[in-house]
Formats: C-alpha cells, structure tokens, sequence
C-alpha cells in the first residue's frame, strides 16, 4: 500500500497580507470575482452560474472540454488536473446555468463511445468514489483535446481556461497529475513541488494544498488511488472542522 504524508511549504511573506492583496488585485481585473470580508478575511462570494457561463464560453474553443464535475463547480473543493482531454466529446450538452455540469450523463456517453474506462479514467473514478462525498471538479492543464499530449498543437496549449478555474472557484485542495500540471503550478506558487506528497502553499493568494505526482496513466495502482482519494477527504474534512 502506497504511503502518503503531508508536509507544508511556509509562504515567502505574510500569508494574510498576500492572500487580502491578491484578492484586491483580481477583483480589480476581473469583475466577476466578487469578495467580502468574513472573520477579518477577504473571501469569494457566491457567484451566479450565469455570470461563469458567459465568461467560459469567452475562454472555451467550441470542441474543447473545460472542465467535469456533478452539479455546481462552486461546490467544488478539490480539484483534479490531468493533462489535457483524450477523446472529443460536446462539454455544452452535458452543462446548463441550472444544474450546472452533469458528469454523470457524460460518463454514459463516453462509455457508450469508447465501450470502456480507459486506465487513467479507471484511476480517476477509484479515487473519486473514495474521496466522496467530497465533490471534485476535474480540469485539465490544456483544454483542446488531442490522443496524446505530443499531438496537441502549440497554438491549443493554452493555459486560460485552467487559471480562470483556478480564479473563480478557489478550491481547497489541488491534485496535479503530469510533469506540465506540476511545472505550471510551481510556476504559480514560486516554490518546488515533491511529489506524492500533500503540501500547503498560497496560490493566487489563496492558502491551498497541493498533492503532484506523475499522470494516472501509469505507475499507480488502484489500491494506491483510493489511499489518495481518502487522504484528500481527510484534508477537506479537517480543513472545514468536520
């Protein structure tokens, strides 16, 4: 059985001042980041799933999958970056400014096209079901889908739509699978990341934890997904006094 521990990265200056300046810094350049202050501390408020739809659809290619997740990203405490989409599949049917995003019909739709999970999708779903009922939204570092990473062109390998994710929802934890994933979040942080280990840092001001390893595609097993998953529901949970 795989073992995991926790260990902390300590902030380069002030953890407060940080996340309070860059909080004022984005709700001046993005105005559908909206904060108030809770307990002497700068936090997002509750945003419409109308306002996130309409500046998606400005940041989103028509064949490209931004995200999954089942109901309201919002809702979202944990993030899962993998790489970028394997297989082309309609992100817009399965999303409405209602419900919010239906992973669940997605996942009939993929398996009834591809016949069956894949071995990464095998992974994601071991560690998903663990990790329940935390809620999980899986994104990928590249929205534009290609078989392989090799195959994706320069000009799709963008990272707008990741960090746009990032701005708005503000999860809790991050889970980064894949060398790119890891390379761009210690770009964001400032710091290096070890991998296969849960580590506290500020990312975009906020005060996250970040769990790097290498893609899901390989070298793991399923027992060691579902340690994972279980490690992150402890996270959330002690992290909200559960």
């Amino acid at each position: 059985m795989t073992t995991t521990k926790r260990t902390r990265h300590q902030p380069p200056i002030d953890q407060t001042e940080q996340m309070d300046q860059s909080a004022l810094d984005r709700l001046e350049e993005d105005p559908l980041v909206g904060y108030e202050l809770v307990d002497g501390q700068i936090v997002p408020t509750t945003k419409s799933l109308v306002d996130f739809d309409r500046a998606l659809r400005t940041k989103v290619s028509a064949d490209a999958r931004p995200f999954l997740c089942e109901g309201n990203p919002f809702d979202c405490r944990v993030f899962l970056v993998g790489l970028n989409p394997k297989t082309h599949t309609d992100f817009w049917q399965f999303w409405d400014t209602t419900y919010g995003c239906s992973k669940s019909r997605w996942l009939e739709a993929y398996v009834e096209k591809e016949k069956k999970l894949s071995r990464t999708r095998t992974h994601i779903e071991h560690l998903l079901k663990a990790m329940a009922p935390v809620k999980c939204l899986e994104t990928n570092l590249f929205d534009a889908w290609s078989q392989r990473l090799a195959d994706l062109p320069k000009d799709q390998r963008s990272t707008s739509v990741f960090d746009f994710l990032l701005d708005q929802i503000q999860p809790d934890v991050v889970f980064a699978h894949g060398r790119p994933v890891v390379s761009h979040l210690e770009e964001l942080i400032g710091a290096e990341l070890r991998l296969n280990e849960l580590q506290d840092v500020v990312l975009k001001g906020k005060p996250v934890a970040i769990y790097p390893r290498h893609h899901l595609s390989f070298q793991i097993s399923h027992e060691a997904c579902r340690s994972i998953g279980v490690l992150l529901k402890q996270y959330v949970a002690e992290r909200h006094g559960r």
